[in-house]
């Protein structure tokens, strides 16, 4: 599965030989397209080791689990996902990638990582919290629809049975024997919490609600996008402890079965909230061009990323920066074109920016904040 604990597994390896695949899905009747991509892949990175130094017939067995894919129909045939594959000594990864990635292929000493950003840093993927008077449905998102997160017993029921398990307890302690939460949350006119007393009892709902909602996403750092009654969602937005909420909710309770309109509101919803965001950031690294704030150098930028200094950082589409860096002595050379082993110094300063938690936008060439740069970046 593509997240960020699979993100972070790969950006840990570092040995002699690193192939990284990326495969584009064509959803012909028999996947043949996107099964020839990959052939002539394979080919290509033997090839590659081949030329840096790996004997032949090693290099076929280092690609081994590769080459057993092409005998799997079922990988190939209406494929929906792009495909990123990860191969190192003693160590295979496939992973489906839910957006256009490749063709394109690497060999060197790391993982190249820039295609999945995307996925993991909040742009491809997002989650849906919808509220209802039945209890809370969590789904994730992506550019083509929602599907149910299966984690519900990681969520708390409806309202009234989440309340009154947790209150048992408390009311053990009571002399009285009376509990204190005896009101419904919910009045007969929608919009209306009442007492204060009743917004206490929402208020500690979703605690719960959230509690769940960060131990499934947590680390995902994914924008979350409220479904609910209009007068719910300031109510979870100030309890909840989930750091990427969008300040705008889907209005009304959701109604189950109709995933198709949801997603449709949400996907609007964080495009642009994504977009403001972006556009937040353009403006703010132009504010600090020209200072100690920002720059626009690869050779300055990628060692900052390695030691959690950039806050945000714009990388151009399908460009690339050849060179080697010293994690050590956290220094960079800087090539004038792609040599055997040499690095993408821009994938690996997304790839730090990214795991320090910083944001990483990858843009079309002509809208990078600095007309004719590649890699901009804003540090902290």
């Amino acid at each position: 599965m593509l997240n960020n604990k699979a993100f972070k597994e790969l950006s840990k390896v570092r040995t002699t030989y690193c192939v990284s695949m990326y495969v584009p899905a064509h959803q012909t009747k028999r996947g043949m397209e996107s099964k020839s991509f990959f052939k002539r892949m394979l080919s290509d990175a033997r090839e590659e080791l081949a030329s840096q130094g790996m004997e032949e017939k090693a290099a076929h067995r280092f690609l081994f689990n590769a080459y057993e894919l092409l005998n799997e129909p079922l990988y190939w045939k209406d494929m929906q996902y792009a495909l990123g594959i990860f191969i190192a000594d003693g160590f295979f990864k496939m992973l489906k990638i839910p957006y256009e990635a490749g063709p394109y292929y690497t060999v060197a000493e790391r993982f190249y990582l820039r295609p999945l950003i995307p996925a993991v840093n909040g742009e491809s993927v997002f989650y849906v919290l919808a509220m209802s008077e039945a209890g809370p449905r969590l789904y994730e998102g992506g550019p083509y629809a929602l599907q149910p997160v299966g984690a519900d017993e990681m969520l708390p029921g409806s309202m009234e049975e989440a309340l009154a398990e947790s209150s048992q307890e408390g009311n053990v302690q009571r002399q009285s024997g009376q509990s204190a939460f005896e009101t419904p949350i919910f009045k007969g006119n929608e919009g209306e919490l009442g007492s204060e007393h009743q917004l206490k009892r929402l208020k500690r709902y979703f605690y719960q609600v959230d509690q769940g909602v960060n131990a499934i996403i947590g680390e995902e750092r994914a924008p979350l996008v409220l479904a609910m009654p209009d007068y719910m969602a300031p109510v979870y937005k100030e309890t909840s402890d989930y750091l990427d909420i969008a300040p705008v909710h889907v209005s009304g309770e959701p109604k189950e079965g109709n995933l198709n309109a949801l997603h449709s509101k949400a996907l609007e919803i964080v495009n642009n909230y994504f977009r403001d965001g972006q556009q937040g950031q353009v403006r703010l690294f132009k504010e600090q061009s020209g200072g100690d704030g920002a720059s626009a150098s690869v050779l300055e930028i990628l060692p900052k990323a390695a030691k959690g200094k950039v806050q945000t950082l714009f990388v151009a589409r399908n460009k690339h920066s050849w060179g080697q860096y010293d994690e050590e002595k956290n220094t960079v050379e800087l090539f004038k074109e792609s040599k055997p082993k040499s690095l993408d110094l821009m994938s690996l300063a997304a790839t730090y920016t990214h795991l320090h938690g910083g944001k990483v936008y990858i843009l079309p060439p002509e809208e990078m904040p600095q007309p004719a740069a590649n890699i901009c970046a804003i540090y902290r």
